[in-house]
């Protein structure tokens, strides 16, 4: 018996696709073409420059969904922040002034699981340059700012990255540095969640045709979760 060909039923580049890849809950969004193949019977494959993801598309988002880990990022009080010797927390926000950099604010406690979707939010208003990194496990430190940029100055800040290095572990906390010196900021309405749900843009993923496991079947360990663009091909499952 000859197996033909399994067909291809869309074939393109996808920029800013979001992906969690963590085993139970793993997902896919801001791609809407991808939407209509998601039955449980198309097969994805997610390129990047250095390898890829496979799965099934299994059911359109319904909603985004995120579980929350800052503690008071409305900075109320000091009492969930630990503070460098240039950091005071005051009136709402946290202020950072100081003729030195590499002097962190941070907040330790979380577990965030690695290969998760993170959104953070921040108000940055800045005479000097803000750096923003999620602490790993070990206790050192990812940047965690847009676009392979490693600062952000004045400016409100929504954006998504995935937690995906090859440093990983478990995600603990968060810290806030001057990144040059003489830096001075006030940092703001600050938030990093988990999204652990797609929106109707999205799609869960499954590592079986027609499976309820919510995982991909392969995960190259050297696939790029950050980048910009995807080469995304689905296929029609015989």
């Amino acid at each position: 018996m000859i197996l033909l060909p399994q067909k291809v039923a869309y074939r393109g580049t996808i920029t800013g696709l979001r992906i969690s890849s963590v085993d139970g809950t793993a997902f896919i969004d801001a791609c809407a073409d991808l939407v209509p193949y998601a039955d449980g019977n198309h097969l994805v494959e997610i390129y990047s420059a250095t390898g890829m993801l496979r799965g099934y598309l299994a059911a359109a988002g319904t909603g985004e969904t995120t579980t929350e880990y800052v503690v008071d990022g409305a900075f109320t009080s000091s009492d969930n922040w630990t503070e460098g010797t240039a950091w005071a927390v005051a009136g709402g926000v946290a202020t950072y002034d100081n003729s030195a950099n590499a002097n962190a604010m941070t907040q330790t406690g979380w577990t965030v699981p690695q290969f998760v979707l993170g959104k953070l939010t921040a108000t940055v208003a800045s005479a000097g340059s803000a750096s923003l990194y999620i602490l790993n496990a070990a206790g050192t430190y990812t940047y965690w700012t847009p676009d392979g940029a490693k600062t952000l100055t004045s400016d409100t800040y929504s954006y998504y990255k995935s937690l995906a290095h090859p440093d990983n572990g478990n995600r603990t906390g968060i810290a806030v540095f001057g990144y040059t010196a003489g830096a001075a900021f006030t940092l703001d309405n600050l938030s990093f969640a988990s999204v652990d749900s797609p929106s109707a843009d999205g799609c869960t993923i499954v590592s079986e045709r027609g499976g309820a496991v919510q995982s991909f079947s392969y995960r190259s360990s050297f696939f790029n979760y950050n980048s910009a663009t995807n080469y995304v091909v689905v296929r029609k499952a015989r």
